[in-house]
């Protein structure tokens, strides 16, 4: 399936429109949280979730999805809190540069609630099948998907112009 019928299935199957989701600097579809509670309504997903772990700066979550005329899918959030701390880089001249660089996975203190969203979010893109064409969630990795670094990410990418 290409990127465009990728993006018109989400349209079409799970009514998402432009404003839940991007594409990131990777180019991936990034679903932001509006769009996972929609694919998470349309497929009648009913979560149940676990704590397997939670401590200070650290949590990990089961969730197991149940929808109708499906196989049960369980999968798990995590998060880990972390500070920023700085990164001696070099640029392609040479010259050195500091940059912030996080550690674990956020550096909120809310790391059960961070792991809920996720474990939530990878149950819904599981259930709906969309991980086998690069589609994520926005709370999986935001460091690595650009949002946490206030990065202004290309939401006219030619195929979510051809999609819609």
């Amino acid at each position: 399936m290409s990127k465009v019928e990728v993006l018109r299935r989400l349209h079409k199957d799970f009514n998402l429109d432009k404003s839940d989701f991007f594409t990131s600097k990777q180019g991936f579809t990034i679903i932001v949280r509006s769009g996972i509670e929609k694919i998470q309504y349309k497929l009648g997903l009913e979560v149940q979730f676990e704590v397997i772990s939670c401590e200070k700066d650290f949590c990990c979550i089961k969730a197991v999805g149940i929808a109708p005329n499906r196989i049960p899918i369980q999968t798990f959030g995590s998060a880990i809190h972390s500070e920023y701390i700085d990164i001696r880089k070099k640029n392609k001249a040479g010259k050195e540069y500091m940059s912030k660089e996080l550690k674990g996975s956020t550096n909120s203190y809310y790391v059960m609630e961070i792991a809920e969203k996720r474990a939530l979010a990878r149950v819904t893109l599981k259930m709906a099948d969309l991980y086998q064409f690069n589609v994520f969630s926005e709370d999986e990795n935001p460091q690595e998907m650009g949002a946490a670094q206030g990065v202004v990410l290309d939401k006219s990418a030619s195929a979510l112009a051809q999609a819609f």
